[in-house]
Order: C-alpha cells, then structure tokens, then sequence
C-alpha cells in the first residue's frame, strides 16, 4: 500500500474518531448529568442534584419514593419533584429547580398556605435565610435526596467528571 493512501486511511479513522468524540460528549454529560452532579465537589450547603433538575430528565427509578413530572419550556427540561409525608404525615414537598415549596398538608399547599418557600441559586447553594426558613428537616431530606441519586444513578462507560465540572463551573461563575 503506498504512502498516500495509509495517510488518507489514518486522516478517515482519526476523522471518524473526533466525529464519535464530538456527539458522544454531550450525550454523555447529559445521560450522566445526575451522576456527575451528585459525585462533583461541592460545598456543604449545595445540593447539585438541583442545578442538575434544569439540564435533563431525572428518571423516576433514581428516586422511587419521589413523583417526578416534566415541563418543557424552550425545549430545556424542568423536573417537579412532589413527595407527601416527607417530616410528618400528610405535609407536601415540592422541589423545582428554581424553588422549594412546603406545607403542612397538600390542602394548605393547595390554598397556597404555603409554611416554607426557598429559591436556590442557580447552583443549586441555599442561601442562609433560607435555610433558616426551611429548617433543618428539610435540609436534611435534600441531603438525603442527593445521596439516593448518588447511589441510583447509572454509572457512566466514559467518566468525563472532569469536563461535567468544568462545564457546571463555567455555566454557573463558581469556583469550588
């Protein structure tokens, strides 16, 4: 085989290979999203599990005891997360990626007699006056949600962590 055309073959394979690399990473930071969020270093009053609520689907058997609807606007996904009997039987959870509502029952949320609201930033972080409104309880079911996706999620062939976290670092300015 002359020169020129192993030249030409290793240009078509190393093609194809950047090619596979280029539609393969984003698929995969995206099937993986809720891997990478729960595995990426955060800090101590972040709950990545909610940034990631903004970029994908959250597939239902990755939290079982959660009811987990879809909203499309834009074509970006918005997952709602509604549980009852969360701290005390019969109160209602609602987590969306943009705020955190709690009552004490579905029908005082229903009434809208809402007894803790908070908005996480875009990072997923609580800022402190909402911690204090939601209390530690509710802290604590969010830390218990981040671990059950930590351990539900579907652990990735590829592990791009690294590009996952410089991804979110940049779409959200923070450095941790």
């Amino acid at each position: 085989m002359s020169m020129k055309k192993k030249l030409w073959i290793a240009i078509s394979i190393l093609t194809l290979l950047g090619l596979w690399a280029i539609m393969y990473i984003p698929y995969n930071l995206e099937e993986y999203n809720y891997y990478y969020a729960t595995h990426m270093k955060h800090k101590s009053d972040q709950y990545t599990f909610l940034a990631a609520l903004k970029l994908s689907k959250l597939p239902s058997k990755y939290l079982p005891e959660y009811h987990i609807e879809y909203f499309k606007k834009k074509d970006i996904e918005y997952n709602t997360l509604t549980k009852q009997s969360v701290l005390k039987k019969g109160d209602y959870l609602m987590i969306r990626p943009s705020y955190i509502s709690y009552a004490t029952s579905k029908k005082n949320f229903d009434n809208s007699e809402v007894t803790a609201l908070a908005g996480p930033t875009a990072d997923g972080t609580i800022e402190p006056y909402a911690k204090k409104d939601l209390g530690k309880g509710l802290l604590q079911v969010f830390s218990d949600i981040q671990t059950e996706l930590k351990r539900n999620s579907k652990k990735p062939l590829i592990n791009l962590q690294k590009i996952y976290n410089w991804y979110f670092n940049w779409l959200y300015q923070k450095k941790f």
